[in-house]
């Protein structure tokens, strides 16, 4: 009782020192139980044990300088800080997106602020067109929905397994299984990777392949171990696991499960096909996701957007069936889709694709490709002049020697005769042709140059020009701008005028009206297997705002290109 009333006493003293101190001090404290504790606030357990101290004292029969010791170690400020990050540490709770699709979300508010004139929506375009702003847009639409790897972490020095290639993946572990099945080869005796399951957390992260020998799970050798005893490590614990790997021989390109038809087809048509109904209709251009492949024949699929799976013949069949494919037996009257372009004869009746994520800062070119007088030079010229820092056009060549008032550079770059035939022949101009003895011709580094300033190039040359131009590097976007019906275009072209002569003011006859729809029903069969998007320009100004939604989506979202584009990107 002696040493209890010693204890009492001293924290009295303790007390009486903090009387005159005012309650808002930083070293005020306040009386809880027998005990104080700072104003501040700590931790409800670490407060809960400081209340408890008195009913300690006189049960436990310890030493009085023990007693305060531990009273001044939990009033420790060091130590309620350090309590304090261990909660928040452990705190599982994380703040969930709103909306895991900002960037769409930011074209639709400048699609409105279109049909609005005024300082501060003009202000606000602006701000939402910054490079920086869509870029911050992107990586947060990415981190909401989770759209990212985990990092490949630095091969430790020491590590070099025999002068093996070794990697090391590190995976966080839930109560997800990790979806990779495991077998031991029977010649060497090592545990391989033997299957991957399709979105899994193996699949997802990327860095384990089939093939791959494990060497070590989390430290621990596994060679000379059951698949059993393997299973067990990973078994024990959550959290972060560490594999050891080395990469097995890489396998052969498997064939993408996204494809893009180049021809059109309809099972009700197709007199072999062994079930019509349950066959899948599709048209040139459109995004076929592969399901299986296990008839040599007839593969099974789905359209994009559209989950109901039906049969579609193999390229295989198809290529057998060419001469009929080309006579239009398994496609609806009057399509398109059965003709291609003359330097296109090795074409794939499936080609692989892949999304295409727009990269900020590096814009794909816009070819407006169609007939003479559809309006494509209208459009180009309405979409320059929308933003002519944004976008910009390239500026042709010719062997013609300048007039007095032009400016190199400015309306033409001049080069002499041989320079160009040189260029011809090499393949560096996209398109070319000679008018009054002089060439005249749009060089392909110039489109290069557009690019690499961080601008749009927007392009309108002849549909020839989309061999040079649909490469990996340029990775363009080709809309097709057509006619509308004879009656329309008509209506809309009658008091149109001639853009290549300004004293050329007559409207278009019914025979030239004629001449640009059946030109681009040739030009769509032709080169359609390279058309992104069709464009019906009907009136000039509906147009432009449908194109200017077209190119704007391309800026933003991604997009379905060729695979072999998104493995060079």
């Amino acid at each position: 009782m002696n040493c209890l009333n010693c204890f009492r006493c001293s924290l009295r003293k303790e007390k009486s020192k903090l009387k005159d101190q005012p309650i808002d001090s930083p070293n005020a404290q306040i009386m809880s139980g027998g005990v104080y504790h700072n104003g501040t606030g700590c931790d409800t357990a670490l407060q809960n044990l400081l209340d408890s101290l008195d009913q300690v004292c006189e049960k436990v029969d310890t030493p009085v300088e023990d007693h305060l010791f531990l009273s001044q170690l939990l009033q420790n400020r060091n130590l309620q800080s350090l309590i304090t990050v261990h909660n928040k540490i452990n705190n599982q709770y994380c703040v969930q997106p709103t909306y895991q699709d900002v960037s769409r979300l930011s074209n639709d508010v400048k699609d409105l602020l279109l049909s609005v004139s005024s300082q501060e929506s003009n202000e606000l375009k602006e701000i939402l067109d910054k490079p920086h702003l869509k870029a911050l847009f992107q990586t947060h639409d990415q981190v909401a929905r989770k759209d990212f790897l985990p990092a490949l972490p630095d091969v430790p020095f020491e590590v070099d397994e025999d002068d093996e290639s070794v990697k090391v993946v590190q995976l966080i572990k839930n109560t997800e299984p990790l979806g990779a099945t495991i077998k031991i080869d029977e010649a060497s005796d090592a545990v391989v990777v033997s299957r991957i399951v399709r979105g899994s957390v193996a699949d997802r992260s990327g860095l384990i392949n089939v093939g791959d020998e494990l060497r070590e799970v989390n430290g621990i050798r596994v060679k000379g171990k059951s698949p059993l005893d393997i299973l067990a490590i990973l078994q024990c614990r959550e959290g972060t696991i560490t594999f050891k790997l080395v990469p097995g021989v890489p396998p052969k390109h498997a064939p993408s499960d996204q494809v893009r038809a180049n021809f059109c087809y309809d099972p009700m048509l197709d007199s072999l096909n062994p079930k019509p109904d349950s066959g899948l209709a599709y048209r040139r251009g459109d995004v076929l996701h592969i399901v299986s492949r296990q008839d040599p024949d007839w593969w099974q699929a789905h359209l994009d957007n559209d989950l109901r799976i039906g049969i579609i013949p193999s390229p295989t069949l198809l290529k057998r069936r060419l001469s009929n494919f080309q006579n239009g037996n398994l496609c609806k009257k009057n399509e398109n889709s059965n003709y291609v372009d003359p330097d296109a004869k090795d074409i794939s009746v499936y080609e692989e694709v892949a999304l295409l994520h727009p990269v900020p800062g590096k814009y794909r070119p816009i070819v407006l490709i169609g007939a003479p007088g559809v309006g494509r030079n209208e459009l180009k010229q309405k979409l320059i002049s929308y933003d002519p820092v944004h976008y910009k056009t390239t500026i042709p060549h010719t062997s013609r020697p300048p007039k007095k008032w032009e400016e190199e550079g400015k309306e033409y770059y001049f080069v002499s005769r041989e320079v160009m035939e040189q260029g011809i022949r090499e393949g560096k101009f996209v398109e070319y042709g000679e008018y009054k003895g002089n060439l005249y011709g749009t060089s392909l580094d110039s489109v290069f140059t557009i690019v690499r300033s961080g601008r749009v190039c927007i392009l309108n040359p002849h549909p020839q020009a989309l061999k040079l131009l649909c490469t990996a590097e340029l990775k363009p976007y080709v809309i097709f701008v057509k006619p509308p019906p004879f009656e329309l275009l008509k209506e809309t072209r009658n008091n149109a005028q001639s853009s290549f002569d300004e004293n050329y003011s007559r409207g278009f006859t019914d025979r030239e009206l004629q001449d640009i729809i059946d030109n681009s029903w040739h030009i769509e069969r032709v080169y359609g297997y390279r058309f992104n998007a069709p464009l019906v320009n009907e009136e000039i100004n509906k147009s432009f705002k449908e194109l200017l939604t077209i190119v704007k989506r391309v800026e933003t979202e991604p997009d379905w290109a060729p695979t072999h584009w998104v493995l060079d990107a």
